[in-house]
C-alpha cells in the first residue's frame, strides 16, 4: 500500500520540494496507518522518507529550533543532527508545534530517538518543568504528540513505556497460552524493532492479575538470563518492555511485561506426536534424517551447556526443560521459556532440587 507521504513525494514539483509542509505530511501519514488495536500512528519508515535535508531546511527557516540560532552554519549542523539520530524526536516536536525546544532537549540533555519512548524521557520533562524551563502546556503538547508515533523497541535493554504508548504491531495472529501468560504472533512495522530484522515475531505478555508477586521476579529473570546468554540454540531475546494498564472498572493499575522473541511455528512436543513424517523430512533419505536428528540433539545439548557455562562468575539453570519448551525454528531446535531459569553463583551449581517446586511434575 502506498502511503500519502509517498504519493506526495511522487507528485511534488522539483522546483519547490516543500510545497506540502512537514506538519501536513506527518498528519497525512498518520491518517491511514493503524495498529492491530485500531490506534493510528506514524511509522519510522515514513518519518525517514518525509524528513530530508531540503524539507528540514525550509521548515526551520520559519520555525526556529532555538531562539539563538542565526547563522546558516548552525542550521546545517542542526539538520545533520536531526537526520543522523533525531528524526522521530524532531517529528514529535513538529507535530506538537514546539520546534524551538529542539536545541534545549537534544543538545543539553542528549535526547534522541533511542530514549524518546523511555520513562526517563518523561522524568526529564517533569524535572525541566520543576526547574521552570518548561511549561505545563509544553509538556502536555509533547506527551500528546508522542502518541502519534509508534514506539521503537530497543534490543539491548528493558524499557518502561508510559501509559498511552502506541505499540507498532500492525497485525496480530492467534493468541496462545504460554508459561505465566499469553503469546501473540504479531507483525512489527519496519524500523520499530532495533537490532532485529524479523517482521513477524512472538510477543509474550504477562500480567500481574494472572500471576502472584512471587512470579514477577521469575519473569525478570527470564529477561536477564536471555540478555546474558547468546547461543544459536537458545531463543533470541529481541526486546522487552513494561507497559502498565489502568483498569476501567476498578481504576487499579495492572502490571504488564512484554517479552519479544522470533516466531516459531512448532515445538518439539508437537513434532514428536506427528502421525506421519514431518513435511521437512519427507524428501530426506534415512541417512540424512539420522544426520538431521543428530544435529538437532547436538544443538540442544550445546545450548544447555552454554546455559550451564560460567560467565562472569555466574551460571544458569533452566529448571523446566521439556519438549514443549524446545522450539523448532527452521532446521534447528531452540531452547525457550526460561521463566523458571535462574542466574546463580558458580559455587551453587546448576542442579535442580526436587524440593524446590520448580519444573514440570511429569518430567
Amino acid at each position: 500500500m502506498t502511503s500519502l507521504a509517498e504519493k506526495a513525494e511522487e507528485t511534488r514539483p522539483t522546483s519547490d520540494p516543500n510545497d506540502i509542509s512537514l506538519y501536513e505530511l506527518l498528519q497525512e501519514e498518520r491518517s491511514w496507518r493503524k495498529n492491530y488495536a485500531g490506534r493510528r500512528f506514524i511509522c519510522v519508515e515514513a518519518v525517514e522518507q518525509i524528513l530530508d535535508y531540503s524539507r528540514c531546511l525550509q521548515w526551520i527557516k520559519s520555525h526556529p529550533l532555538d531562539r539563538s540560532v542565526k547563522p546558516e552554519k548552525d542550521q546545517d549542523s542542526l539538520i545533520y543532527t536531526i537526520l543522523k539520530s533525531s528524526q522521530l524526536f524532531f517529528a514529535l516536536l513538529v507535530l506538537a508545534k514546539k520546534e524551538y525546544l529542539f536545541c534545549t532537549l537534544s543538545t543539553t540533555h542528549n535526547i534522541d530517538d533511542n530514549n524518546l519512548f523511555d520513562e526517563s524521557f518523561d522524568q526529564l520533562l517533569v524535572r525541566e518543568q520543576t526547574a521552570g524551563r518548561l511549561t505545563r502546556e509544553e509538556i502536555s503538547a509533547l506527551f500528546g504528540s508522542r502518541k502519534n508515533i509508534g514506539a521503537v523497541i530497543q534490543k539491548d535493554r528493558h524499557q518502561i513505556f508510559p501509559q498511552g504508548t502506541v505499540l507498532p504491531y500492525q497485525n496480530r495472529g492467534n493468541r496462545k497460552a504460554g508459561s505465566f501468560g499469553t503469546v501473540d504472533c504479531v507483525t512489527v512495522a519496519k524500523g520499530h524493532l532495533k537490532g532485529a530484522e524479523q517482521a513477524t515475531i512472538a510477543v509474550k505478555e504477562v500480567t500481574s492479575s494472572n500471576n502472584t508477586e512471587d512470579d514477577w521476579p521469575q519473569l525478570i529473570r527470564e529477561v536477564e538470563t536471555l540478555r546474558a546468554r547468546h547461543h544459536p540454540n537458545i531463543v533470541e531475546l529481541l526486546g522487552s518492555y513494561s507497559l502498565d494498564l489502568v483498569m476501567k472498572e476498578s481504576e487499579s493499575i495492572e502490571k504488564r511485561i512484554h517479552i519479544l522473541f522470533p516466531w516459531a511455528d512448532s515445538d518439539l512436543e508437537r513434532w514428536m506426536n506427528f502421525p506421519t513424517i514431518p513435511a521437512t523430512l519427507e524428501t530426506y533419505t534415512r541417512s540424512e534424517r539420522r544426520t538431521y536428528l543428530y544435529n538437532c540433539m547436538y544443538g540442544v545439548v550445546s545450548g544447555l551447556a552454554s546455559l550451564h557455562r560460567e560467565d562472569k562468575g555466574r551460571i544458569t539453570s533452566h529448571h523446566d526443560l521439556k519438549p514443549k519448551n524446545i522450539l523448532i525454528m527452521g532446521k534447528k531446535l531452540v531452547i525457550a521459556d526460561l521463566g523458571r531459569s535462574h542466574l546463580r553463583q558458580t559455587a551453587e551449581g546448576s542442579e535442580t532440587l526436587g524440593t524446590t517446586g520448580l519444573g514440570t511434575y511429569e518430567y
